[in-house]
């Protein structure tokens, strides 16, 4: 969508992107689109990592990929109400993280990766630990996760 070597490339947002990030042709369409959903939708599902692990978000997954920002903040809306992600690197590189979702739902929490400092110690609440890097939530618990030097 943004390369301009690109068979597709218009200088604009698509209106539908593929999975394999093509444009959504085939559908009514526009590849110049003032209100594109395409790149909204990737940063929810990729940025904030927010995704469905079974139909309705009964089980969801955040999964963030940081790349090279330093901090991501948004919610997405689902059946049941809105699954909320905030994370950001400190001046430090140390990684601080909340998600919030709805009652009834539960979760697996994943640090973004990639992270800027290695992980040795941290404090995180809200959580049953599964390993260093990912945390399984019940829905309506607030998860908390605080990197430390």
């Amino acid at each position: 969508m943004s390369d301009p070597l690109n068979a597709n490339y218009t200088g604009c947002f698509w209106e539908v992107l593929s999975e394999e990030g093509t444009p959504g042709i085939g559908s009514p369409t526009s590849m110049c689109h003032a209100w594109s959903s395409g790149p909204t939708a990737d940063l929810n599902r990729y940025v904030l990592g927010i995704q469905p692990v079974t139909p309705g978000f009964k089980n969801w997954q955040v999964v963030p990929q940081s790349l090279d920002l330093n901090w991501a903040h948004g919610k997405h809306p689902i059946p049941n109400g809105r699954i909320s992600v905030y994370w950001s690197f400190d001046k430090a590189g140390l990684l601080r993280m909340e998600v919030k979702a709805p009652d009834g739902t539960n979760g697996t929490v994943h640090l973004p990766v990639p992270l800027k400092r290695k992980l040795n110690k941290y404090r995180a609440s809200g959580f049953v630990s599964d390993n260093k890097a990912s945390f399984v939530v019940q829905g309506g618990m607030n998860f908390t996760f605080h990197q430390m030097a």
